[in-house]
């Protein structure tokens, strides 16, 4: 039976720390996997000021190419955006506006900017169509999301902020790409949401290179070798203590 690895080539894991006022760094630890040789997903972290980290996660329509493109223009505006604005909604209302100019033909990408103060652990985000979850140290996933369309949908939609509240020692963020979702196993079963949220709620005490290994070998498992049809993007956010030097 073919692996994960057999399947697809695996990204490396990438992982970033940024100090907090407190006992902790934020962590933010993330794997993006392509299905061909481009991928139609995104994750990006920008600095939205000296105190500020913001974390996006996307997933464009379709695959190849012209979801790439699409990919790549959204990369760029984020990081232009970020020297001036550091509003999740005002962002997003703004790069939709420029996605319509640029790709008036229905390409739509759905999107997630989670900022978070680094002093305050405050986490403010804006969400177009792209869910993210709060697993808490203990208890039941908190599903996260507001009612905007995708980018690239209505010109002259208005995207909101919401304020979350702040991240809590112990609780892990969790920003994924419907790719793990919407596996399909040999007899056409789905993996589904449930099964994704108990992966991360089982090994919440892992560290987070460990819980996305831990993900993929029972995407893996479920799938049984049937092909993969789709990008798979996974972020982890959380705090971990701050280590001495």
């Amino acid at each position: 039976m073919p692996t994960l690895l057999e399947s697809r080539k695996r990204s490396p894991i990438r992982t970033s720390r940024f100090p907090t006022s407190g006992a902790f760094d934020l962590e933010i630890v993330g794997s993006e996997n392509a299905l061909g040789k481009i991928s139609g997903d995104l994750f990006e972290i920008v600095e939205t000021g000296p105190d500020a980290a913001c974390i996006a996660m996307g997933d464009a329509c379709g695959h190849g190419v012209a979801a790439g493109m699409l990919v790549v223009d959204v990369r760029r505006l984020l990081s232009m955006m970020a020297e001036t604005q550091r509003d999740p909604g005002r962002m997003l209302t703004e790069m939709n506006r420029n996605v319509m100019r640029r790709f008036p033909t229905c390409r739509f990408v759905t999107l997630t900017l989670l900022a978070i103060d680094r002093n305050t652990l405050n986490i403010r985000y804006a969400s177009a169509g792209q869910a993210f979850y709060r697993i808490p140290a203990a208890g039941e996933a908190i599903r996260c999301d507001c009612e905007n369309s995708p980018i690239g949908v209505f010109e002259d939609e208005e995207f909101t902020t919401l304020d979350s509240g702040a991240l809590q020692p112990g609780e892990l963020l969790v920003l994924i790409s419907d790719g793990f979702a919407e596996t399909q196993s040999r007899d056409r079963g789905i993996y589904g949401e449930e099964r994704l949220l108990r992966q991360f709620t089982e090994n919440r005490a892992c560290d987070s290179g460990e819980i996305i290994s831990k993900l993929f070998t029972d995407v893996d498992t479920f799938k049984e070798g049937h092909s993969d049809h789709d990008d798979m993007t996974v972020v982890i956010v959380r705090l971990v203590p701050r280590t001495a030097g």
